[in-house]
């Protein structure tokens, strides 16, 4: 994973998705060319459908009118027959009813859903003279059919011709269109997702190995110097001197609790991850509890100045050990980062259906970009010798996953070089998740 990096996965992935968006498109324009040339196949067919009614149209009034003198229409085909009976009733050449074949062409245009506005192009090869019609303004052909030849002469033709093929190709497409565009979005949303796990676990990884040198670190302190006494009262010991051997059973003693409370300390974070953990809920005062956390507090870190507005809330609905351990640990991050400016200011008051418990230095402060990550689990802000500040980056995890449970919501407000803020809401008499 470390061998990987970030940017090389983002170019690996890009790649993919371009390769995708490459080929769909190479589908879609194939597609695009076969339908291209249907629809010049079916402008020959309605071209060749219309006229050929057309002339259906014609013979069967010239028929009824000179039945007498007009060959045997079974004995020639119909074709013939406009060549040569017609014509010689029409020396100057074929006449065609326009208007009915522009109605027979936009019926067999319907059938094949083709809506497009469509023109004739009639000419004469031999005289060189040409027309269209309808005549339309700004009318810029799209298609056009193979011409048909009308007449006797042969010298005379018709094409169709149609403004927009566009709307039958895209109407024929959008199927195949909406699933190139679902299927590229699908794979690209999940090529981008694995992205994301890939760099989240990245993270997840390097957060775990810096919860694993501080962890060792916290350890090894304590347990050098149990070493060192152990070594220290076998000395003394030989030497008879009591005295110095219960300062170092002391010493040891200490570390040794030191020791049992780091244990302690991760167990009980671990334990309310599991899935049967439950809140015991009870009435507490809350005011009674912050109260004692800044007696505590003020004992330990006498050189600290607490600068208190605590209004009187009375009691609400919580666990008491879990929500106290949660609170302790803003307290905590509090003096720990908190180097020249020793002061903390705690605000306690009432707000909505609510209790707002806000706790302030004058520290380091948090970065913008470092504020989103700080309820993350393993994660601490890099401010130089990780080993400088206590801390297994459990701490504000826990705050945040207690605080949820009990149906609050916690906030961060930090300035590099200023300080940070906390703010704790807690309903008073809201249902709380156990």
């Amino acid at each position: 994973m470390n061998k990987i990096r970030p940017n090389a996965i983002i170019i690996l992935v890009g790649i993919s998705v371009l390769i995708l968006i490459t080929i769909q498109t190479w589908r879609i324009i194939r597609s695009y060319r076969v339908y291209e040339e249907q629809i010049h196949k079916e402008l020959d067919v309605s071209l060749f459908n219309s006229l050929k009614k057309e002339s259906q149209i014609r013979y069967n009034k010239f028929h009824k009118k000179y039945s007498a003198n007009l060959p045997n229409p079974d004995e020639l085909s119909m074709s013939l027959f406009l060549n040569t009976a017609i014509s010689k009733m029409f020396p100057e050449g074929c006449y065609l009813d326009l208007e009915k074949l522009h109605d027979l062409c936009s019926e067999e245009l319907k059938k094949r859903k083709i809506r497009s506005k469509f023109q004739f192009e009639i000419e004469d090869l031999f005289r060189g003279h040409k027309m269209v019609f309808p005549k339309r303004g700004n009318y810029f052909p799209a298609a056009r059919s193979v011409q048909h030849k009308i007449g006797s002469s042969g010298y005379n033709t018709i094409a169709l011709t149609i403004s927009n093929i566009d709307s039958y190709i895209f109407s024929n497409l959008k199927w195949s269109l909406l699933t190139s565009l679902l299927l590229v979005l699908i794979n690209t949303a999940c090529l981008f997702y694995m992205l994301y796990i890939i760099i989240r676990q990245k993270k997840i990884s390097e957060m775990k190995n810096d919860f694993i040198s501080n962890m060792t670190h916290e350890f090894k302190t304590p347990i050098a110097t149990i070493s060192a006494a152990n070594q220290a009262m076998e000395t003394f010991k030989a030497m008879n001197q009591l005295d110095r051997l219960d300062k170092y059973i002391g010493i040891s003693k200490s570390q040794t609790n030191k020791l049992n409370n780091l244990v302690e300390e991760i167990l009980n974070i671990a334990k309310y991850e599991k899935p049967d953990f439950k809140l015991d809920i009870e009435d507490v005062n809350i005011n009674g509890m912050i109260s004692n956390l800044i007696q505590q507090y003020k004992f330990n870190n006498s050189d600290f100045h607490f600068n208190q507005n605590i209004i009187e809330v009375g009691t609400i609905k919580a666990d008491k050990f879990h929500l106290q351990n949660a609170i302790n640990n803003i307290f905590d991050n509090a003096i720990k980062y908190s180097e020249s400016v020793k002061i903390v200011e705690i605000n306690l008051q009432r707000e909505n259906n609510g209790i707002l418990l806000s706790i302030k230095d004058y520290g380091k402060g948090i970065s913008k970009d470092q504020q989103k990550y700080i309820f993350d689990r393993f994660y601490r802000a890099h401010t130089g010798d990780i080993h400088k500040v206590k801390g297994y980056g459990l701490g504000l995890s826990y705050v945040k996953d207690i605080i949820d449970r009990h149906k609050g919501n916690i906030k961060v407000k930090s300035q590099i070089g200023k300080g940070s803020e906390f703010f704790i809401y807690l309903p008073i008499e809201q249902e709380i998740q156990k």
